[in-house]
């Protein structure tokens, strides 16, 4: 090379270079999932389900027993991808669909009230339940599609409710008419989903780790040997003490304390969780490791806190029951703290109906 193309040969590098350096200084774009088209073969009516008999064509539709618009969603047979999918959503949601709000209106109300108003969010066929308050179900389902499908608004209005801001107390004439309270004269008494109770013990303790979105934690890891067994890991700490909704969870992963209160298998669909009231609830909040470890880190943090066994008991009940102890609760707290540890009176805390159950 002469000594001219040396110097343009170096100057195209550095350029070279320089432009790297700005393509890499682009932030990473986001991720989507994108479907491509692509043809797709007639389907047929098969007799009895035996694909050597097929009959005549089928088209793009829905439920014909649905009567709110037509069946047919009017498509070509070569339509694409994306126009039978738009079309089965604009189905879905069309506001004379009978179905699609009740449905979205009673499982939210599930959510907040243990019990929806239709008893079996997955059915309103047939085969399920009856609603206790139709008339309610209609104006919330109403309400719901006229607010743009607002789920915040709808959590809002019924949380303003006075169904749901009524007490949680007996009533023995109230009980005696309707023991199931599916009339809502009080406030169901539920306990905490497995994933709110160990989110409010490390809330409570000063552990939760308020670190938002990014990569799940891992509990498990994978077995050797090719096989997709999971072990558990003993990584118990800051990393995984985020809240539970950024787990990674492993199908048919076991997690003791999780199970025990009742947290689904995610290999199954689960439309309603079972709500046990067992020994081995108890057995876990007084024994299992997470709760211990977190019993430690409530018992530093009243240390800290309060300098004395009566301010600590105090501090104990402000932080888990949002009330001052009585007179009577206060000087049991502080002959346990006495014949005990501070550690050993936050595991019973923990085990206590007042922290586990909502009123």
């Amino acid at each position: 090379l002469t000594d001219a193309d040396r110097a343009r040969r170096g100057a195209l590098l550095a350029e070279r270079d320089s432009w790297r350096k700005k393509l890499d200084a682009i932030p990473a774009p986001a991720m989507v999932y994108a479907a491509k088209p692509h043809p797709l073969e007639p389907a047929y009516l098969l007799e009895r389900g035996s694909v050597a008999k097929a009959k005549e064509e089928v088209f793009p539709g829905a439920l014909s027993a649905m009567a709110h618009r037509p069946a047919s969603f009017g498509l070509p047979a070569g339509a694409s991808d994306e126009a039978r999918r738009g079309a089965l959503a604009d189905w879905i949601t069309d506001a004379k669909n009978p179905l699609t709000a009740r449905v979205i209106v009673n499982r939210v109300w599930y959510f907040h009230f243990g019990n929806g108003i239709v008893n079996t969010p997955s059915d309103f066929g047939v085969m399920g339940d009856r609603p206790s308050h139709p008339e309610l179900l209609d104006s919330l389902a109403v309400s719901f599609m006229e607010n743009g499908w607002s789920l915040k608004r709808l959590q809002r209005e019924i949380v303003m409710s006075q169904a749901y801001q009524q007490t949680s107390a007996m009533n023995e004439k109230a009980f005696g008419i309707d023991a199931d309270n599916r009339l809502l004269w009080r406030m169901p008494l539920r306990r905490m989903d497995a994933e709110a109770l160990r989110d409010s013990m490390l809330a409570v303790t000063g552990s939760l780790n308020p670190e938002r979105g990014g990569p799940s934690y891992l509990l498990q890891k994978k077995g050797g040997g090719g096989s997709y067994i999971y072990d558990a890991l003993d990584n118990d700490g800051p990393a995984v003490w985020r809240r539970a909704v950024y787990r990674f969870v492993v199908r048919g992963g076991k997690r003791i304390f999780m199970d025990s209160f009742d947290c689904p298998d995610p290999s199954v669909a689960t439309p309603q969780r079972s709500n046990s009231n067992t020994p081995v609830q108890a057995l876990t909040l007084l024994n299992n490791s997470f709760v211990m470890k977190q019993s430690e880190r409530m018992a530093d943090r009243l240390g800290r806190e309060a300098s004395d066994a009566g301010g600590q008991v105090s501090r104990a009940y402000s932080l888990l029951f949002g009330r001052a102890p009585s007179e009577k609760e206060l000087r049991a707290g502080v002959a346990f703290i006495g014949r005990h540890s501070l550690a050993a009176y936050a595991r019973v805390l923990f085990n206590t109906n007042e922290f586990v159950y909502t009123p």
